[in-house]
């Protein structure tokens, strides 16, 4: 892993910027997956078509991409699709929808962090991955101790 071999990531590049990167990972993983226990499986798959305009409109922000006419006609359009198909939904869900968007928010904030990191300290995909994914890790398995350990069968682990 070249990026990891140069020692380009000091502690405060790793506080400033690869743990808000990690813990929008994390959120996403764990909403997205929270969304499956509300929303069924295809309204979801609808839902997520939304993430790549999410991502444009966090790039615009962020001043990663210019806008132009074109695009703002094809983000109207997928949003205009994204409704027609919640309203035609049978079993929709509040909170369902809820966990999934905010799923979204936070999938399309890391992946803007993510070009910025790997722009500003040109490191590698791989290189990356090795520094967000513990933290990561870390996030989720505090998201399990609070949500899912309560649930879980003890009693039937002791065989």
């Amino acid at each position: 892993l070249p990026g990891v071999k140069e020692g380009k990531v000091t502690s405060e590049v790793y506080q400033k910027q690869l743990l808000p990167v990690s813990m929008f990972f994390a959120v996403s993983l764990v909403l997205s997956n929270k969304a499956y226990i509300y929303l069924a499986v295809s309204y979801i798959q609808m839902l997520k078509a939304f993430t790549p305009v999410a991502v444009l409109i966090f790039s615009f922000m962020a001043g990663l991409e210019r806008s132009s006419y074109t695009e703002v006609a094809i983000v109207t359009v997928i949003c205009i699709g994204v409704a027609l198909t919640s309203i035609g939904e049978s079993f929709f869900s509040w909170t369902g929808f809820t966990f999934q968007s905010l799923a979204i928010v936070a999938e399309s904030s890391r992946l803007v962090l993510t070009n910025l990191l790997m722009k500003s300290l040109k490191l590698d995909p791989l290189s990356s991955l090795y520094y967000i994914a513990p933290l990561c890790a870390f996030f989720i398995g505090i998201a399990c101790i609070i949500y899912e350990l309560p649930d879980l069968p003890f009693e039937r682990m002791q065989t």
